[in-house]
C-alpha cells in the first residue's frame, strides 16, 4: 500500500509544499482537496513510489508545514481513487465543502460524557460537544464538537486514533452537508420525546 492522507494543512499549501514536506520520500503524485468554493481544504492525498517510502512518510506525522502541525495517515488505495475522483474530472469535480470549526468524534464508548470528550481533546478550546444519539434515544457513538478557532481544529485533529475509554476514536472535519443532517437529527429526537 503506497497512499497517504495529510490533514491539517495550511489553507495556501502548494503541491511544491509537500514535497519539501515530505522531502525524504519519492512522490508519484499529490492531490490537493478543494471545498464546494473552490478553496482549499487542508487535505491532501499522496500516492508515494514504495512502501519504504510510507514508512518515512509516517515519520513525519504531527511535525510542522510552516505554523501548522500535519496529520499523516496510511490510506487504502480505493479510499485514494475515491476522494481524489472529481480532481481529474473538472466538469465532473466533487469537492467536499467542509465546516472550518467542527470535528466529528466515533467510536466513542457509549458511556462517554461530554466532560470525557472535553477532557480527551484537552489541548482544545470547545464551545460545543453534541453527543449524537440514534432514533432510540441513546448515544451512536460519535459527537460533532463546535471549536473556538482553527488552530483548535488542528489540535483536536491530532487526537485522531488516540483512546478514550480502551477505544481508538476516530477524529475527522465535518461536511457542512453532514452537520445540517446532525443538526436536524437531534432537532427530531428532542422533538420525539414525551413530554413529561
Amino acid at each position: 500500500n503506497t497512499f497517504i492522507r495529510l490533514k491539517g494543512l495550511v489553507w495556501n499549501a502548494t503541491e511544491e509544499d509537500i514535497k519539501g514536506f515530505l522531502k525524504d520520500c519519492t512522490l508519484k503524485e499529490v492531490v490537493l482537496l478543494t471545498n464546494g468554493r473552490g478553496k482549499p481544504s487542508g487535505d491532501a492525498f499522496v500516492h508515494l513510489d514504495s512502501e519504504a517510502d510510507v514508512d518515512r512518510a509516517m515519520a513525519h506525522d504531527k511535525e510542522h508545514l510552516r505554523e501548522r502541525f500535519v496529520i499523516v495517515e496510511e490510506i487504502y488505495e480505493s479510499q485514494y481513487k475515491r476522494e481524489t475522483q472529481g480532481a481529474f474530472q473538472p466538469n465532473q469535480m466533487k469537492n467536499k465543502d467542509y465546516c472550518d470549526s467542527h470535528l466529528r468524534l466515533s467510536n466513542l464508548p457509549s458511556i462517554s460524557s461530554e466532560l470525557d470528550i472535553q477532557t480527551f481533546l484537552k489541548d482544545c478550546k470547545i464551545k460545543e460537544v453534541r453527543i449524537l444519539k440514534n432514533r432510540g434515544g441513546k448515544p451512536n457513538g460519535e459527537a460533532i464538537v463546535e471549536m473556538e478557532s482553527d488552530d483548535d481544529l488542528v489540535r483536536g485533529m491530532i487526537c485522531n486514533n488516540s483512546s478514550l475509554g480502551g477505544r481508538f476514536i476516530s477524529v475527522d472535519k465535518v461536511e457542512k452537508c453532514e452537520l445540517d443532517t446532525s443538526v436536524e437529527n437531534i432537532k427530531n429526537l428532542s422533538t420525539d420525546k414525551p413530554d413529561d
